[in-house]
């Protein structure tokens, strides 16, 4: 009680136990609320170094503020790919992260964070027509919705203190 109180009083949120609370509600597996609290984890740890060296950014609070509500309200299953399985051998072979089914709330991934963030990041994805044109409509629409997509997860895709990870073989196309 008294850790909370102190905390109303500085204005500081505890992300952690929000996330917590949400996934008492959800019938997520012990191991995918590990990589939930995990990725969190790391986004706090990155953010502050990451917004000061990127600039214009979304601040701490929205950003993190969004993954919850995606989590409290668009995903209703996430489900982990063992190594393995033929599941694994099928994610493997069509070297795929994560599959993301909007209509049912739907998450499948390998068991990494920036996979489970870039995921719920899709499943919030809007369909926004960026251009009039009808042969180059769909085109540029996943393309901007990729950009989007990558930018929201370098800060912990690219990101590591001051440093700037860019290992080739996990830069995306």
């Amino acid at each position: 009680m008294e850790k909370n109180k102190l905390l109303a009083k500085l204005n500081i949120r505890d992300y952690n136990n929000e996330l917590e609370k949400i996934l008492e509600k959800k019938l997520f597996s012990y191991d995918v609320k590990n990589l939930l609290l995990s990725m969190l984890y790391k986004i706090e740890n990155a953010y502050k170094d990451y917004e000061t060296v990127k600039v214009e950014v979304p601040s701490k609070k929205e950003y993190i503020e969004n993954i919850l509500r995606i989590i409290k309200e668009k995903a209703l299953k996430i489900f982990l790919v063992k190594s393995d399985t033929d599941e694994a051998a099928e994610f493997e072979e069509n070297n795929l992260k994560y599959k993301v089914d909007k209509e049912n709330g739907e998450i499948t991934c390998i068991q990494n964070e920036l996979a489970i963030l870039t995921a719920l990041l899709k499943l919030d994805e809007q369909e926004t027509n960026y251009i009039g044109k009808d042969y180059l409509e769909k085109p540029i629409n996943v393309m901007m919705n990729q950009g989007m997509l990558r930018a929201s997860t370098e800060v912990i895709r690219d990101f590591n203190g001051w440093s700037w990870d860019i290992v080739s073989k996990e830069i995306q196309d």
